[in-house]
């Protein structure tokens, strides 16, 4: 997927391969998390939004299958999982997952 690098609070860069329905999304605290099922006209909607990140937050951070990327991880194949995962179903980053890494974002941040 190629990224698009973007101005925002929250949102370093994006990419989205149409033919899977996956959006990458990296953030300014380094996570990388893959949204599964999202659809193009709502790609559209994203890249027309006066704010990218608020428009992420509520319409598909949380309504969405979403797997972080591990550091290392190959990010050449959309649907591509870890070795070591069995299941062929994307492994999903629970709410409270994901604002455990953002919370411990800010802190490295703020310690900067």
């Amino acid at each position: 997927m190629q990224r698009t690098y973007i101005q925002s609070k929250k949102i370093r860069s994006w990419a989205y391969d149409a033919p899977t329905k996956v959006m990458e999304v990296e953030y300014i605290w380094g996570s990388i998390i893959r949204y599964f099922e999202v659809q193009p006209g709502l790609i559209d909607q994203f890249q027309q939004a006066e704010s990218r990140g608020s428009f992420l937050s509520k319409y598909i951070e949380f309504r969405h299958p979403r797997r972080k990327l591990m550091d290392g991880e190959d990010q050449s194949n959309p649907l591509a999982l870890p070795p070591d995962q069995a299941p062929a179903r994307p492994t999903l980053a629970t709410e409270s997952q994901v604002n455990h890494d953002m919370t411990k974002r800010r802190r490295q941040v703020k310690l900067l």
